[in-house]
C-alpha cells in the first residue's frame, strides 16, 4: 500500500469518527431523524468500504497467492 493511499485510509477514517459523534451528538439532542440518518450513512460507507477499499486488499492477497 502507497503512502499516499494510507493517508488517504486515514482521513477516510478520519470522517467516518467524527461522523459517528455528529450521532452522539444527535442522539444527545433527541434528534427524530438519527435512526434513518445513520441507517444510510453506515448502508453508503460500508458499500464503498467494500466495492472499493476491499477489493484492493483482496487483489494485494491475490498476487501474493494468499486466495
Amino acid at each position: 500500500q502507497s503512502r499516499s493511499s494510507a493517508a488517504s485510509d486515514v482521513y477516510k477514517r478520519q470522517l467516518f469518527l467524527a461522523k459517528i459523534e455528529e450521532f452522539k451528538e444527535d442522539f444527545r439532542k433527541n434528534h427524530f431523524m438519527l435512526h434513518f440518518n445513520m441507517a444510510i450513512f453506515l448502508k453508503t460507507w460500508i458499500s464503498n468500504h467494500i466495492e472499493v477499499l476491499d477489493k484492493k486488499y483482496s487483489q494485494f492477497l491475490n498476487d501474493r497467492g494468499v486466495f
